[in-house]
């Protein structure tokens, strides 16, 4: 955990009711603390606050990238803006688009190349402060037939925080016109959210994070909460993964990603 100034505290106190996700009041506040320990929120996570003099109106955090521009085959630094939140009796006048537009203009000045949010309130609001929606794809993968068995030694090995580096350095992506990078920092991020919840709810923490088939990689970060296992990345491979690839759930080229899914 880290200590976080008073002032951060009492901020935390505030967004507790939109972001505790049924927490206590102190489990929100040490859930705060732990994931501000992470070296991917020690590296990049900034809290931006818009006030008038000592009443606080606005907030937002932002995480720092990285981010490839192919066709200026451009790398820098990219930020991802996430819990924006505005106090109740100060909703409704334009505070939270003011603070974006201040915190836009100082990730200009620091010569960032892209940044992005999502958003549950629909792309109004950020369309006016410039952001363009983009669409999400969904892809239904087949799941392991009943009779299907592996034998004493199945075809993919699980993979553990130490095996993260190594899995997604290993993936051959193809060119984008804007790809941002996820990053070992990131995933093992929401690992250890994964496992705050875990020790909340009294299961166990010493999970493994991913698994790998041939070159078909999978990385994820379970959810107590639900009991549903997150899917953080999934690389189906460097064939499966060129663009206008065919993909047929059944085929042998996609065995290997079967077997990770499975």
């Amino acid at each position: 955990e880290v200590a976080v100034p008073d002032e951060v505290v009492q901020l935390d106190v505030s967004t507790h009711a939109a972001w505790g996700g049924g927490l206590s009041i102190e489990q929100y506040l040490r859930r705060e603390r732990v994931m501000r320990a992470t070296a991917f929120a020690r590296r990049g996570l900034t809290q931006w606050v818009l006030r008038d003099g000592v009443t606080t109106l606005a907030s937002l955090e932002s995480f720092a990238f990285e981010v490839t521009i192919a066709g200026r085959r451009e790398k820098g630094r990219g930020h991802g803006i996430a819990s924006v939140y505005v106090e109740p009796a100060h909703r409704g006048r334009g505070h939270a688009s003011e603070l974006c537009r201040r915190v836009h203009e100082t990730f200009k000045k620091e010569g960032a190349l892209a940044c992005h949010l999502m958003s549950e309130v629909g792309p109004k609001l950020y369309a006016q402060l410039g952001y363009v929606a983009r669409p999400l794809f969904s892809r239904r993968y087949a799941a392991a037939l009943p009779t299907e068995t592996h034998g004493a030694t199945p075809p993919w090995r699980l993979l553990y925080e130490a095996d993260v580096a190594a899995a997604l350095s290993s993936r051959k992506l193809p060119l984008r016109p804007l790809r941002v990078e996820i990053s070992t920092e990131h995933v093992l991020w929401h690992v250890a959210r994964s496992r705050f919840y875990a020790a909340v709810a009294a299961k166990k923490t010493d999970f493994a994070v991913g698994a790998q088939a041939g070159e078909a990689i999978a990385l994820w970060a379970p959810d107590s909460r639900d009991d549903v296992l997150r899917i953080l990345t999934l690389y189906p491979g460097s064939r499966l993964a060129a663009p206008g690839a065919v993909f047929e759930p059944r085929s042998t080229e996609a065995e290997a990603l079967r077997n990770v899914l499975h």
